[in-house]
């Protein structure tokens, strides 16, 4: 994989995964529980950042992939007395069935809301909503592929494709499948049933 790609791909697990925990400490807060941890990344090898917001700790860990939020349920200080009395309205397990299962399904809840956000930006900057559709060109042929073998010559590179057996092509994806799967050609399709522009 690319290191760019790869990069970028952590990166946005990365948000997707903070956006989450963030949901999680939002509920929890909002219901009176008390947040000892709101950690980004997981506990494995190395912190690499901390720091702390009244009693609340914030850690960064080396390995990125992850996160968490802590509740300090049985969190004992250094002499060993556990933080939160078990009678504690600041404990999660004190808390009514239905708030627990808010707390609990925040982060997914707070994931949706910032994926409608993400699509409302989209559609702000580029004026129309993402379909999921995309055109799909011809970069270039493999060598000694069959598309170099049978399709050089009436296709070239930036050609449009158009249709698949007369069907529309609204994806690479789906001109994949197409040309795998196409029965009138005995599972393949040649350069007469792909129409391009």
């Amino acid at each position: 994989m690319n290191p760019v790609n790869l990069i970028i791909m952590i990166a946005l697990i990365s948000v997707l995964v903070l956006v989450h925990e963030w949901g999680h400490y939002i509920a929890a807060r909002a219901f009176g529980v008390k947040v000892s941890k709101f950690g980004f990344g997981m506990p494995i090898g190395p912190v690499l950042f901390r720091t702390k917001r009244g009693d609340l700790e914030i850690l960064v860990h080396a390995c990125l992939l992850g996160g968490y939020v802590s509740f300090p349920e049985d969190e004992a200080d250094d002499k060993g007395v556990v933080q939160l009395p078990l009678d504690s309205p600041e404990r999660f397990k004190n808390k009514k069935p239905w708030q627990q299962a808010v707390i609990v399904s925040a982060g997914v809840i707070m994931n949706v809301i910032f994926a409608f956000f993400i699509i409302v930006l989209a559609a702000a900057i580029f004026h129309k909503l993402p379909t999921g559709k995309s055109e799909v060109y011809i970069n270039g042929f493999v060598e000694n592929g069959y598309a170099a073998k049978y399709m050089q010559g009436t296709f070239k590179e930036n050609d449009r494709i158009l249709k698949v057996n007369n069907i529309d092509i609204t994806s690479a994806a789906e001109f994949i499948f197409l040309i795998k799967n196409s029965k009138e050609n005995d599972n393949r399709a040649d350069k007469d049933t792909i129409n391009k522009r």
